[in-house]
């Protein structure tokens, strides 16, 4: 495949740091231009997805970038993200693609910031929350997929990485429902509220605690202790009162948590 490189890559170090490339390169490079580019990669990637989705994958995150740094078109940053979740799904069968989770999370937050540029009155952006929807119900169903996976049709336990990958996902979704439920089907009333999400969060924190606390060092008992607090933490915050069963069972789990550690010698990290 053969590449037009007229960008950097995007820059490591937020938002800050992707503002001054656009800045800089906005003052050699037409943006107009740069989307061309990204449309035409899109196309490029797009149409490889089937045959060669390793190809169709490198395409598709050059595209990505671009939409990063000089996206207008809310509806495009979906189709791209949409199409590399398509092509690591392929890389990654029979297994959920735990590597989707991050685009997924960078492309909500290129939508937001995206709709900060429509409000301050940048020209051209068009970025619907129907878009922010979409890639957030993609979210919750590769999140659920990590955190309950199955092998073969039955039901198996989640790696560490899957959990954590399930962790991200569902930080991610419970800041997007910060100020108003989750659309779970365009044109229905059915929806997710942020209770909902940081009750199914607080699960996924549970199970990352579980499966450190497996672990015999006294560095993973604390790694331990502290997933099954934040679990408790977002319990609470789903509004589950002290006496719930559930409730009591995790501050069961947490001290017992503590008492492994305790039979460890004092170290330092």
């Amino acid at each position: 495949m053969r590449t037009v490189r007229l960008l950097p890559p995007v820059p490591r170090g937020g938002a800050m740091a992707a503002t001054a490339t656009r800045s800089h390169v906005g003052a050699h490079v037409d943006s107009a231009a740069v989307r061309e580019v990204s449309g035409r990669l899109l196309e490029e990637g797009r149409s490889r997805l089937d045959s060669a989705p390793e190809s169709a994958l490198v395409a598709l995150r050059q595209a990505f970038s671009l939409e990063q740094q000089f996206g207008v078109d809310g509806e495009r940053l979906c189709c791209v993200c949409a199409s590399i979740c398509h092509a690591l799904s392929r890389l990654a069968h029979p297994h959920a693609p735990l590597a989707a989770v991050e685009p997924l999370v960078a492309g909500l937050d290129a939508l937001e910031e995206m709709k900060a540029r429509r409000d301050a009155g940048a020209p051209q952006v068009v970025v619907l929350d129907g878009h922010s929807e979409f890639l957030a119900r993609e979210l919750l169903g590769l999140a659920r997929q990590l955190a309950r996976p199955t092998t073969e049709g039955a039901a198996r336990a989640a790696t560490l990485d899957e959990l954590r990958a399930a962790d991200k996902a569902y930080d991610a979704l419970v800041a997007a429902t910060r100020s108003a439920p989750l659309s779970l089907s365009p044109g229905t009333s059915l929806t997710v509220t942020q209770t909902e999400l940081l009750y199914q969060h607080a699960g996924v924190a549970r199970q990352i605690g579980t499966a450190v606390g497996a672990e015999s060092g006294p560095r993973e008992r604390d790694a331990a202790t502290f997933h099954l607090r934040r679990a408790a933490r977002k319990l609470a915050l789903a509004q589950v009162p002290a006496n719930d069963e559930q409730m009591i069972s995790l501050h069961h789990q947490i001290a017992a948590s503590e008492q492994a550690r305790s039979t460890f010698p004092s170290y330092h990290p």
